[in-house]
């Protein structure tokens, strides 16, 4: 890729709607607990289904030769400050396990020596937030009190079992796929139903053999509930062979 390319790509993404407030943000976040970190890069992404409200990752810069750390976000989550501001804090502890001012934390590039992301180096640092911002507003892994907004259609299968209901997903669905929904259609009473609630958004995939997500939380299973007796999609999935 040309230097000329490298910086019309960069320049793209720093008119990306976000950035400047996301660097604001960061570096306030920086101030307070990453002294010697500098600010990293920030690239907004739109994944069709999310797994994922933030990642920091090290990439070698073809312009100034060294490393750089980039933090990626998920467009559907800047609607919401509060998960802006704890994906950020969250992803900026990795970004100091990433810089070499931390001598012994630094995540070499290329090794085999890296440590676990969630160490008790993260631990310790997110205890330091939570003595700030409150308990709990780092952890390990997104909560689910997260706002999401999902802005594309995906089908939920949802099946009756015991006294529950559980639930898969498919996002666009293979011949397997939709094999094994008309197997559980006929067989496990399954009903499907296209949605873009982002309760869901996290249930695992459909697959031949596999299991379902059933969820504790008592309003989640009303809320299956009441997907199940409405109006669904099965006629789609009935005739594959």
């Amino acid at each position: 890729m040309s230097r000329n390319l490298i910086i019309s790509v960069l320049k793209i993404l720093a008119a990306e709607p976000g950035i400047s407030e996301l660097k604001r943000i960061a570096q306030e976040i920086i101030d307070k607990f990453f002294p010697d970190v500098e600010l990293p890069e920030f690239k907004i992404v739109n994944s069709t289904v999310i797994n994922w409200l933030g990642r920091c990752s090290v990439k070698y810069s073809y312009i100034d030769g060294k490393n750089i750390t980039v933090i990626e976000l998920q467009k559907s989550i800047l609607g919401d400050e509060k998960t802006v501001h704890r994906t950020l804090a969250h992803e900026l502890i990795h970004a100091w396990q990433f810089s070499p001012s931390e001598g012994k934390r630094f995540w070499r590039l290329n090794t085999e020596k890296r440590p676990k992301e969630h160490d008790e180096d993260f631990y310790h640092m997110a205890d330091k937030m939570n003595a700030v911002y409150g308990k709990n507003y780092i952890t390990d892994k997104s909560d689910a009190s997260d706002v999401i907004n999902v802005t594309n259609e995906y089908f939920i299968i949802i099946q009756p079992f015991k006294d529950k209901y559980g639930a898969t997903k498919a996002i666009r669905p293979s011949r397997e796929q939709k094999q094994e929904i008309a197997r559980r259609i006929i067989e496990e009473k399954a009903h499907v139903l296209k949605i873009k609630d982002s309760i869901f958004h996290k249930t695992i995939n459909i697959k031949k053999n596999g299991g379902f997500n059933i969820y504790k939380n008592e309003d989640i299973q009303t809320k299956l509930a009441e997907l199940y007796a409405s109006k669904n999609v099965d006629d789609l999935f009935k005739r594959v062979n």
